[in-house]
């Protein structure tokens, strides 16, 4: 944007958030109605705004909303799913879509088609000229509902605003418009039975309103009734009269260690009582959700239950693809057994891939020393001619693979650091070349590289394999020349190469002397006297991805890149977006306690870095879903513990 640009000539980026119930009939002609939005719209007054993406957030209704939600986003790239476990209700449905957002506003409105999106840019010119960051819709009409809901609503607001003395209540709406970076904020800290607009005038006292006109409801009655009116009502006053700090609002979540005895998993089955769970993972069922291991595996007592899904930080569901006839996409392994090396085998992706290839029959490793990566290109070079001999030695004709993920270089380093770096790599490559050459027909190799480094200023977000790459960092340049570097060397010798363009990588054995790894960093400050700096905004989006699925996901790639060989370029991510400010959220109940953060001020990191890093694969994407099993919290918790060992064992930063 030039210095000469008015600021209401630039369109605002909006969110819509509809949480979806029994939206089968209504929501193809709501969505349609979207669509003219997606371009840049003029308001009333003369502002611009453009619908950015629409996240469907499915609350386990009755109907074959899934069904109409997967064909949108199948006809509509800006059309996001996001589904729950169970019915929350649609105050939490409305926190998760606001969660998952990366908009400069957000909007709810209901599936019903009882509110017009043409009425956005009302909203929209209320919030300018009030300065506001909550805008309500206030009706001009009567709602088209029944004459006991219309009066259990009425009756409703008007008691709320008499027992809590607030005097915004009659204005409540779920026509709403919200400050992107309010909302996700809020829904960072907030829970399952937290009142939303309670929750909303703790963080914006004065909201706004701007007239609308209801339309009548499509073919679905609404799923409220006066008694479930009433009952949000109570939950509001409850709310209102006992505040509690922010990380208390969310669900109750009772973390256990591998020897705690639980009881009562289930309230009417007696033989839950005893089992003594493996490790941290979530459990929906129920009014307190459970910290328990695999929350998405169907197996023994962590299978899914009958009329429920089970869902964890706003990933699908995935069978657990070891029992047979699952019917998973997992791919099938070689005929030969397959000999891999790992390059960075003591780093944090190496050394999982390395406990991954043990863990698998149809892989061996060859295990070389520790390469001497500060004893200059020549000392590498000698040492990688004597992994390619190892190597070619072990494999003996048969298939064979380079697992590369070695790397010293992070954002902030600078052009010295990056061309030190790539004398490193040419090093590899020459040395390898000579013992490779002969049996290169039936090698693969693999090279880690940085979706963030590479994508951190390319347009338009989520970013694909088809997205440009436009590094803003010197760390981003090394990344894009290590793939052109491996890719050609490959090419050359007629081997088979896999590039990943990987995202935020976390997990047990992350170093935390490199300044990367927020989460290790996070883990480590509460057990140290030091505090985790943030240099990027709370609203910033990232893909954060646990290393063993990482480790999975590359294996079960190279498997089938030994089957089709040629040369793929993929990315290695969960495809769902975390604010930092969920992510502090989520750390916050893992750990029952404040993250000991502070907000850093760098603007030449944050310049190096983009705000929006959505990531969605669409190369081999059949094998995302078996290999990611990780949820987001359940991942902190395994980073938590690893850090918190680490420092009682006295190993300190790594």
């Amino acid at each position: 944007m030039t210095a000469d640009v008015e600021p209401w000539k630039v369109p605002h980026e909006v969110s819509i958030v509809i949480p979806v119930y029994g939206g089968e009939r209504t929501l193809p002609g709501l969505l349609a109605e979207i669509e003219p939005l997606t371009d840049i719209t003029p308001t009333p007054d003369g502002y611009l705004f453009r619908v950015v993406e629409v996240l469907l957030v499915y609350d386990n209704g009755n109907d074959d909303s899934p069904h109409v939600m997967r064909e949108a986003a199948e006809r509509y790239d800006w059309v996001r799913p996001i589904w729950l476990s169970r019915n929350f209700g649609q105050h939490a449905a409305t926190l998760a879509g606001m969660a998952s957002s990366g908009g400069e506003w957000i909007v709810t409105l209901d599936e019903d088609g009882q509110h017009d999106p043409a009425d956005i840019g009302v909203l929209l010119d209320a919030a300018m000229r009030t300065r506001s960051g909550v805008v309500y819709a206030k009706p001009v009409n009567k709602p088209s509902h029944g004459f006991l809901r219309n009066t259990a609503s009425r009756g409703a607001k008007w008691l709320l605003t008499r027992l809590s003395a607030d005097s915004n209540a009659p204005d409540y709406q779920s026509y709403r418009l919200i400050l992107g970076s309010l909302g996700r904020g809020l829904a960072a800290y907030s829970g399952a039975g937290v009142y939303l607009d309670v929750a909303l005038g703790w963080v914006a006292p004065k909201p706004a309103t701007a007239p609308i006109r209801l339309r009548d409801e499509g073919e679905r009655r609404s799923g409220y009734t006066a008694r479930r009116l009433f009952s949000r009502l109570l939950a509001a006053r409850h709310h209102e009269r006992h505040p509690r700090p922010a990380a208390r609002e969310l669900p109750r979540i009772r973390v256990r260690g591998r020897r705690t005895r639980h009881r009562a998993l289930h309230p009417h089955r007696a033989s839950h009582r005893h089992r003594r769970p493996r490790g941290l993972g979530f459990d929906d069922r129920g009014d307190a959700p459970r910290l328990r291991r695999h929350p998405r595996l169907a197996r023994h007592h962590r299978r899914v239950h009958r009329g429920q899904r089970q869902h964890v930080a706003r990933q699908a569901p995935v069978p657990h693809y070891g029992r047979s006839g699952d019917g998973s996409a997992r791919p099938q392994a070689s005929r030969s057994v397959i000999t891999a090396a790992v390059i960075g085998r003591g780093g944090l992706l190496g050394s999982a891939l390395a406990r991954e290839l043990r863990l698998r029959p149809e892989w061996r490793e060859t295990v070389a020393p520790a390469a001497p990566w500060r004893d200059g290109p020549d000392a590498v070079r000698a040492w990688a001619r004597d992994l390619g001999e190892a190597l070619a030695r072990d494999a003996d004709g048969g298939p064979w693979s380079i697992l590369w993920t070695a790397g010293a270089a992070v954002t902030a380093s600078g052009r010295d650091d990056v061309e030190a770096e790539l004398a490193i790599v040419d090093a590899v490559l020459d040395g390898l070349r000579g013992p490779l050459a002969g049996i290169a027909a039936s090698g693969t190799v693999f090279v880690a590289s940085s979706a963030g480094g590479i994508y951190a200023g390319s347009p338009e977000p989520p970013y694909t394999e088809d997205s440009p790459a436009r590094p803003l960092s010197h760390y981003g340049e090394l990344k894009l020349q290590t793939e052109s570097a491996v890719t050609r060397f490959t090419r050359e010798l007629g081997m088979a190469s896999l590039v990943g363009r990987i995202a935020n990588l976390y997990g047990p054995g992350q170093r935390i002397d490199k300044p990367q790894g927020l989460i290790s960093h996070m883990a480590l400050a509460r057990v140290t006297p030091r505090y985790a700096s943030i240099y990027v905004p709370l609203d910033t989006l990232r893909d954060y991805l646990y290393v063993g699925d990482c480790a999975r996901l590359v294996l079960d790639a190279m498997t089938r890149l030994h089957d089709t060989r040629g040369h793929v370029l993929k990315i290695l991510a969960t495809g769902t977006a975390t604010s930092v400010a969920a992510l502090l959220g989520y750390f916050r109940v893992v750990t029952k306690g404040r993250p000991r953060v502070v907000l850093g001020s760098s603007p030449t990191l944050a310049s190096l870095q983009s705000l929006d890093l959505r990531l969605r694969s669409t190369v081999w994407a059949d094998l995302d879903g078996p290999a990611i099993r990780m949820s987001l919290p359940e991942g902190i918790a395994a980073t938590v513990r690893d850090v918190e060992k680490a420092v009682l064992r006295g190993l300190g930063p790594r």
